[in-house]
């Protein structure tokens, strides 16, 4: 939705009128989405992604998928499987 509104231009007075209320040239944020993007993408990241890993077992289809697909020499043994066990 935000970036149909960005593609209309709907959001264009309020990105400048942010930029005017904090002092900031305008055009310095660009259509206002790929900041807000990067903030709302960020939480996620340092939250949801490491708790989905930490939070599944070391027999999931991802960490199988990834033994296939990497080569890990005989005996390593990741800091997951180590705190799972």
């Amino acid at each position: 939705m935000i970036h149909q509104a960005v593609a209309r231009g709907a959001l264009a007075d309020s990105v400048r009128a942010v930029e005017k209320q904090y002092g900031q040239a305008s055009g310095s944020l660009g259509d206002g989405v790929f900041l807000e993007s990067r903030v709302v993408s960020l939480p996620y990241c340092l939250v949801v992604v490491p708790k989905q890993i930490w939070a599944s077992k070391s027999e999931h289809p991802v960490y199988q998928a990834i033994a296939n697909a990497w080569s890990v020499p005989k005996g390593a043994v990741s800091l997951h499987l180590l705190l799972t066990a």
